[in-house]
């Protein structure tokens, strides 16, 4: 096999997958009318929050953020009077 002293670095790659045009006009037309917004995705939860936040998604009636994130796990054993919350 190879060496560690022989390897070399040679780049580095990232990717960014942004919201469609429109979401966050529309979710914030939506938060505006108390409508409650829930946001389902199979990203990692760092990567979640940082696009709730992005959207505008958990904002509070006075600005306060409350971002609420669950597991698959967690949402599974809920039953569907909590999911309904």
């Amino acid at each position: 096999g190879m060496e560690m002293g022989s390897l070399h670095f040679v780049g580095l790659v990232g990717m960014l997958d942004p919201p469609r045009a429109g979401v966050k006009e529309a979710i914030s037309k939506l938060n505006a009318s108390g409508i409650s917004i829930k946001m389902i995705t199979g990203d990692a939860r760092e990567t979640a929050v940082s696009i709730a936040r992005s959207l505008g998604l958990g904002k509070g009636k006075k600005g306060q953020e409350d971002i609420e994130v669950m597991s698959g796990e967690q949402i599974e054993s809920m039953s569907p009077t909590e999911m309904s919350r």
